[in-house]
């Protein structure tokens, strides 16, 4: 025997069944196909310069800001795969997301990039794997550059006794490619403060950002000397850099940090470190420094 409630919920059951079934009878297969997803995967992105006025192509790129048809879809952390729900042909978008300021959780689409820009057709359940590249805008200014394979460096101490710095020698197994620059700590040296020997000028208008690969024994802190009218010089610190057996790349974004000013004549990068007395000898090395707005 059944009770009218169990009566009352097959009827309701039958007829969503119904309707389930008269939605998918009315439905062509191109409907349906169209309503399953197809995905992109991309396992990484890569950077393309002109290694003379742009540095070398080493990059950190960590994420994929990814847009379809000129809408943001999401960010996707590197290697992704991402679902577009429209498997059809599309315009997809790609900017280079990277950590700013060495905070995994500060994230941005790296603005000094153009995005990658492409059509493809997308198949249901199907994988389009690809690698975007992507290029500095043409509008990008640099203003420092150092590889230190050129045999000269373009940094030097400024602090009294301080460590200086000096080109990597022939078969370092630390170095990163090609020559890196290195300072040595000890207790005759505990410290240093090295400074670009030429200034440069930084715009209020757009970001200005400091790329740089380390490795480094002991933690060390990013800045710059800024000179200001009326002869006023102040020593601006960044961001501080913890040490790591493996290089890394930064990116510090300089405006967002305070480190430019209206009234400013003439910028200078500044690195400053000090070893711990806990530690007897340390090592720094410095590679594709890149000041650029």
């Amino acid at each position: 025997m059944k009770y009218p409630e169990q009566n009352n919920r097959s009827h309701l059951i039958g007829i969503l069944l119904a309707a389930v079934a008269f939605s998918f009878w009315g439905c062509s297969k191109e409907d349906l196909e169209s309503s399953v997803p197809g995905y992109l995967y991309i396992d990484t992105i890569h950077l393309t310069t002109d290694e003379i006025s742009q540095g070398n192509n080493r990059a950190a790129f960590t994420d994929a800001w990814v847009f379809v048809d000129n809408e943001p879809l999401g960010v996707f952390p590197l290697p992704a795969t991402v679902p577009v729900l429209d498997a059809a042909t599309h315009k997809i978008s790609i900017r280079a997301g990277i950590v700013e300021n060495g905070i995994d959780a500060l994230r941005s689409a790296y603005p000094k990039l153009v995005p990658f820009d492409t059509t493809i057709s997308l198949l249901p359940n199907r994988t389009s794997a690809f690698q975007p590249r992507v290029r500095y805008l043409n509008s990008a200014q640099f203003v420092q550059l150092e590889n230190f394979d050129g045999g000269s460096v373009s940094l030097e101490s400024i602090q009294t006794n301080g460590a200086p710095i000096r080109i990597s020698i022939a078969g370092d197994p630390n170095v990163l490619d090609g020559a890196a620059g290195v300072v040595d700590l000890d207790a005759t040296q505990p410290s240093f403060q090295l400074a670009t020997s030429d200034t440069f000028l930084l715009p209020t208008s757009v970001s200005s950002y400091i790329e740089m690969n380390y490795r480094c024994d002991v933690e060390f802190t990013v800045g710059v000397i800024v000179s200001s009218t009326g002869g006023t010089v102040s020593f601006n610190s960044l961001v501080t850099l913890r040490p790591t057996t493996t290089w890394k790349k930064v990116y510090v974004n300089v405006a967002d940090l305070g480190g430019v000013q209206t009234d400013a004549t003439g910028y200078k990068l500044w690195l400053s470190g000090t070893k711990p007395s806990s530690v007897s000898q340390a090592s720094l090395y410095f590679d594709n420094i890149k000041v650029l707005y």
